[in-house]
């Protein structure tokens, strides 16, 4: 199947991000990909889950963060149909210690995509958030059961919204 759907996925880097833009990449749609890279795990490990993603010709990578306004504006000037928010800040403990970090990704992050959406008149079909991950990733296996029911449905989703 070919399509012209642009999916955008922040935190394309990350566990959840990284199988689901294979998914996507496989079923032939177009994905934008970004990321901060931040140091909270890492960061070799999504350095190479990103150099997994460039071989397929569907996807493309910009490394920023979203709480950075300026750029992530430059990234909505691209026609995008789909957003899908998987940028957070990780740990539960780590934000114990350190709100602001939370409270930047998390939070100001999503903000601004939503912003973005709202200012530029940007005409997306849907904005899925999934920042309840962090509270259940010490249970691997629990996420993958979570993700392979949660993944189909979104694609059966994209592929109605494409009829």
């Amino acid at each position: 199947m070919k399509n012209n759907m642009r999916i955008l996925v922040t935190g394309a880097a990350g566990f959840i991000g990284f199988f689901l833009i294979k998914l996507l990449c496989k079923n032939n749609f177009k994905v934008i990909g970004v990321d901060n890279l931040n140091t909270y795990y890492d960061v070799n490990l999504k350095k190479k889950r990103l150099e997994i993603l460039k071989k397929s010709k569907n996807f493309s990578f910009y490394k920023l963060d979203i709480k950075d306004g300026k750029k992530i504006e430059s990234i909505f000037k691209k026609k995008i149909d789909v957003v899908v928010n998987l940028a957070a800040m990780a740990g539960v403990r780590h934000s114990l210690k350190h709100p602001m970090d939370y409270i930047d990704s998390n939070i100001v992050g999503f903000v601004n995509l939503i912003n973005f959406h709202v200012t530029i008149k940007l005409n997306i079909s849907y904005m899925l958030v999934a920042q309840v991950f962090t509270v259940i990733i010490k249970n691997i296996h629990l996420v993958k059961k979570i993700l392979q029911i949660v993944l189909p449905v979104f694609m059966e989703l994209l592929k109605n919204q494409m009829k």
